[in-house]
């Protein structure tokens, strides 16, 4: 969302949401990313941490086998334009989604910006700067350097939750074959023969971006999870 190579200038939803906590232009970067993004939530309302209310649920999120990275973005206020989330992490190890995780996150600077306190005065940076993460070496008055660095300012955790729904679109492409080093793959309405379905639903993908028919054609291959 955020952490890119090479570093970018932000968006203006992120730069609203460094800037303001405004999460709307944001929302409309994600509605208009299509495909590429399957599922995202809001929280509802700002976190200031007590000790009696240290977190905030933030709800659920779905992913499946094509959507395998989650990012995640929170304004540090009161902060010029610094924030701090999750770029691109993916919860996968051995091929299997993590039961659960936890990430520390680091303080970011939107580049939009030139304030170098919690409460500076508004100072637009002109032009803009690219993305960048806060080190003990910027020029940010310390604010977040301790005596090993610059500290986490955020934790997020998640827990898996199992599927309590099946869905299946008939769009949905799977693997079929490699050929001449090329990919190929097939709608998951294709699957409509028995002896179609025999062959593909038990067949394991070689390639990484093309699930198997099993993982994303789960009504036709039988593979939903139980109830």
């Amino acid at each position: 969302m955020f952490s890119q190579t090479p570093p970018k200038e932000a968006s203006v939803g992120v730069q609203n949401v460094a800037e303001f906590g405004d999460t709307k232009a944001l929302r409309k970067e994600l509605d208009t990313a299509g495909n590429f993004v399957n599922d995202f939530t809001m929280a509802s309302g700002a976190l200031f941490p007590t000790q009696s209310k240290p977190s905030k649920n933030i709800g659920q999120l779905e992913m499946d086998i094509t959507h395998r990275m989650i990012s995640s973005i929170s304004m540090i206020a009161p902060s010029p334009d610094w924030f701090t989330g999750i770029s691109n992490y993916r919860p996968i190890k051995d091929g299997k989604w993590l039961q659960s995780f936890t990430v520390d996150t680091y303080p970011w600077d939107a580049g939009t910006d030139s304030g170098d306190t919690y409460s500076a005065f508004d100072s637009a940076t002109n032009p803009k700067e690219p993305v960048h993460r806060i080190w003990s070496d910027l020029p940010v008055n310390n604010v977040f350097v301790g005596q090993n660095g610059v500290l986490p300012v955020g934790q997020w955790s998640c827990t898996k939750v199992e599927e309590t729904d099946c869905k299946e679109d008939g769009n949905a492409r799977f693997f079929r074959r490699m050929k001449d080093g090329k990919v190929q793959t097939q709608k998951c309405r294709w699957l409509g023969r028995k002896e179609v379905r025999k062959k593909f639903c038990s067949k394991t993908s070689t390639h990484m971006f093309a699930p198997s028919a099993g993982d994303v054609c789960r009504v036709s291959c039988d593979t939903c999870p139980p109830v």
